[in-house]
């Protein structure tokens, strides 16, 4: 009979299969990023089958609108998991959507002599329909950095996944151990965000718009090359048959304590009433080196859903 991890990495596999029956995933787009689908198949299909990705976002440039402390609901003005241009985002802060210009020249075509509402009546309602839906709300400008989430079979496994991270610039990764799961969350810090207009009026010029949109795009470029040379050492790493691999592309323990020698202090999150049995655990399979700090903590939301979810969201 399969152990649990083996029955979660198999179904998340079949729902994520571009040729499976199910095609499922939990992000709002639906499927796998485009930029990353590669390196998803690379880590999903890895030799020994020891670890499988749970969440992902390849990054992307957002512009979205909601009222402050809406915990729900809001609208995405601008999504892209590519570069933009300034075009497309000035015309979200600054220009009246298409939509209300299309309306104001249909009513124009459309009113004849008896009817009482007038052109410039017509945009006076919309512009006060307009200005009660954007009342409270705040649009932010953002660019969010490729992000991971995976599940290890064992913590062996985790340590090397986390030594390609850190070896590859990903230095806000991580390890999230539990009793039941070891999950590692790879991340950078290339973010940006900027509150960009409130009430539906601009809160910035033209001019600031186009250096925002300028640095959004070159840290896109670097997103993409640290995302590359991450890709490039996880199959060096998991697939090479450099010194002190094994054939089955699996980890020995050996191989992660050497590992721990040398790379930056590890913190390993957990729940509080987890804490003392994660530390048993540890020095059980002998990693738990001096400079590794246990910490109870609140796991980031996206990647404690995504860990116990039903199905995979890879977005």
């Amino acid at each position: 009979m399969a152990d649990d991890y083996t029955v979660r990495r198999e179904r998340v596999l079949r729902e994520i299969a571009p040729q499976g029956p199910y095609q499922k995933d939990l992000s709002p787009k639906g499927s796998l990023d485009a930029p990353i689908v590669d390196l998803i198949n690379e880590i999903n299909n890895s030799p020994g089958g020891c670890i499988y990705t749970t969440s992902s976002c390849s990054g992307r440039i957002t512009l979205f609108t909601q009222k402050p402390g809406q915990r729900k609901g809001g609208r995405w003005e601008v999504c892209s998991h590519d570069k933009v241009t300034y075009e497309e985002i000035a015309n979200a802060i600054h220009a009246t959507s298409s939509g209300e210009k299309q309306r104001a020249e249909e009513s124009s075509t459309q009113t004849g002599e008896g009817e009482v509402e007038s052109k410039q009546e017509h945009e006076e309602s919309s512009s006060t329909r307009r200005n009660d839906e954007e009342d409270g709300t705040l649009t932010t400008f953002r660019f969010e950095p490729f992000i991971l989430c995976c599940e290890c079979k064992d913590l062996a496994t985790a340590y090397k996944l986390l030594g390609v991270a850190n070896r590859t610039g990903m230095r806000e990764s991580g390890i999230m151990g539990g009793i039941r799961r070891v999950l590692v969350g790879i991340r950078c810090s290339l973010r940006m965000e900027v509150a960009v207009r409130a009430d539906g009026k601009a809160l910035i010029p033209p001019s600031f718009t186009r250096f925002l949109t300028q640095q959004a795009n070159q840290k896109f470029d670097e997103n993409t090359r640290k995302t590359e040379a991450f890709r490039a050492e996880f199959k060096r790493t998991f697939y090479g048959r450099d010194k002190g691999k094994n054939d089955g592309g699996e980890v020995k323990d050996g191989d992660a304590k050497e590992m721990l020698e040398h790379q930056q202090p590890v913190h390993v999150f957990c729940l509080r009433k987890d804490t003392q049995k994660v530390k048993e655990r540890l020095k059980q399979e002998g990693l738990l080196p001096k400079r590794l700090r246990v910490v109870p903590a609140v796991l980031p939301s996206h990647l404690w859903l995504s860990s116990s979810s039903s199905s995979s969201s890879q977005n």
